[in-house]
């Protein structure tokens, strides 16, 4: 069963009726009913938050005139071997991280919240970075796990209990930190937002003291790194990828499960017009199992 939902039409108040106005009429009956939501959603679900949708927009290309150049292109790994163009990415992290510091949750924001309260939300999914997911009161995050452990070998990574993982899977990572890609030693962006803004990037710290420790004991000095921000680019091998995997086969063994529960699994896609292979080929899957568990999908592809 296939349903058109009207997400984030306007701002409404906070009050659960919200519900209501945002063109949920035709299909609240059977989200209110359904025993688990699974929501993948993508930049159209900020955009009233005035937080931007970068793959709609294009800007000129530098010395090239009438040329113009997707925003989009700013995320690609491409980015990592050409300075200008990082030094322009790093200026577009730093005024994303300003706004979603400043942005309230949207509407849709806070029917996450409230189907997390009524324990119908099994997860988010999202390749947005701007953690507005977290200040409409999900959690949020990839769980750590010991890659190195005797179990890994054995059985594969161990995630921590259900109960621990976070209820927003963000795919892409975070505009509010920073990483170094030596020591993986984690950084605040607000510590480090004058280097960001100004498209540098600052070093790493920790590297440079153990750095500075060692030819204070007569050794030669280590290579200092710079850091990069904590966001997965297109065409980029995710480094938790093997974590989320295992998150999406968790959810994907839950969907499939027999369940002496009412009600449906329900599967809503928001806010995204699915152009990320990684993210259509997820949603792909998880309507593959809803689908098999008489579930329901909806999906509202506006911006």
């Amino acid at each position: 069963m296939s349903l058109r939902v009207e997400i984030c039409a306007e701002d409404t108040s906070a009050d659960p009726a919200i519900l209501n106005t945002l063109g949920y009429k035709n299909t609240i009956n059977a989200i209110v009913s359904a025993r688990k939501i699974i929501v993948v959603c993508g930049a159209g679900i900020s955009t009233h938050a005035g937080i931007p949708c970068f793959s709609d927009e294009t800007k000129p290309t530098d010395g090239q005139k009438g040329s113009r150049r997707r925003n989009r292109d700013l995320f690609d790994a491409a980015l990592l071997r050409e300075p200008e163009m990082m030094s322009e990415f790093l200026k577009c992290i730093g005024n994303l991280h300003v706004l979603a510091q400043k942005a309230a949750p949207t509407p849709f924001h806070r029917v996450l919240q409230l189907l997390d309260d009524r324990t119908q939300l099994l997860r988010v999914y999202t390749p947005n970075v701007d953690g507005l997911e977290e200040k409409g009161g999900l959690t949020i995050g990839i769980p750590a796990v010991n890659k190195f452990s005797k179990q890994r070998y054995a059985k594969g990574i161990q995630l921590p209990p259900a109960t621990e993982i976070p209820r927003c899977i963000p795919l892409h990572g975070s505009c509010r930190k920073l990483h170094c890609p030596i020591c993986h030693h984690v950084y605040n962006m607000d510590a480090n937002i004058h280097f960001i803004l100004g498209g540098t990037l600052p070093i790493c710290t920790k590297c440079s003291d153990r750095s500075a420790s060692r030819v204070q004991s007569g050794k030669h000095p280590l290579g200092i790194p710079t850091l990069r921000p904590s966001i997965t680019l297109y065409s980029e091998e995710h480094e938790q990828g093997e974590i989320i995997s295992e998150i999406v086969g968790g959810d994907l063994r839950e969907v499939s499960a027999p369940s002496q529960s009412k009600g449906t699994v329900i599967l809503l896609v928001a806010g995204t017009r699915l152009g990320v292979a990684g993210t259509k080929s997820l949603v792909k899957e998880m309507a593959k199992a809803v689908k098999a568990r008489n579930g329901t999908h909806a999906r509202d592809n506006k911006k």
